[in-house]
């Protein structure tokens, strides 16, 4: 069974394009067979075929800043900065596997 081709327009970062088709040229496959390729695998995984993840920095900042709005709650409960400090140093390690 023969797949039936489309032509489809879609916009790419010029030079990423071209390192990409230099990496292409050297497998033997064009820019066509490698993204045929890649949406063939987004079907199969039923989602992108690769991890996207956000970056660690980015979720160590948004965990300082939990952790700010958290303690000045907990300060209201009568928490000290010393043992909430301790608490974080622990999630950090624990949860995060990394040092604040």
């Amino acid at each position: 069974m023969t797949a039936v081709k489309e032509t489809t327009s879609i916009k790419l970062d010029k030079e990423i394009k071209e390192e990409a088709k230099k990496v292409f040229a050297q497998l033997g496959i064009s820019m066509g067979d490698a993204v045929n390729m890649f949406l063939a695998q987004t079907v199969f995984e039923r989602g992108l075929p690769f991890d996207v993840k956000v970056p660690k920095e980015l979720i160590v900042d948004s965990v300082e800043e939990v952790r700010r709005r958290v303690y000045e709650a907990e300060q209201q409960e009568g928490i000290n900065e010393k043992q909430y400090e301790i608490m974080m140093d622990k999630f950090f390690k624990e949860e995060l596997g990394t040092d604040r």
